[in-house]
């Protein structure tokens, strides 16, 4: 199975976005190349816009796309754990 990079986010992708979705101000660890290629997707995207603060490099805000991104990842119901028998039927407990 081939997963494109831009059909999954890592916890790193997760960690930009709401870094920049609460804070416009230049991420912690913006000098490291992965940070720096989340953000270039994330602008190509529509994800991410030039912050507040277009004098200062590193500064994005969130569009209203990054915004629903946020939401989808904030509306994840907890998983819950579910034994299943041999037949994959759920085991009430």
């Amino acid at each position: 199975m081939n997963i494109n990079r831009e059909d999954i986010m890592t916890p790193s992708d997760i960690n930009v976005l709401l870094h920049y979705h609460v804070c416009p101000e230049p991420h912690p660890r913006l000098d490291a190349p992965a940070i720096q290629e989340t953000i270039a997707e994330f602008v190509t995207a529509g994800i991410l816009k030039p912050g507040v603060h277009p004098s200062k490099d590193g500064s994005y805000i969130t569009t209203g796309r990054g915004n629903a991104l946020v939401q989808m990842l904030c509306s994840t119901p907890f998983p819950v754990q579910k034994w299943v028998d041999q037949n994959n039927k759920i085991i009430e407990i």
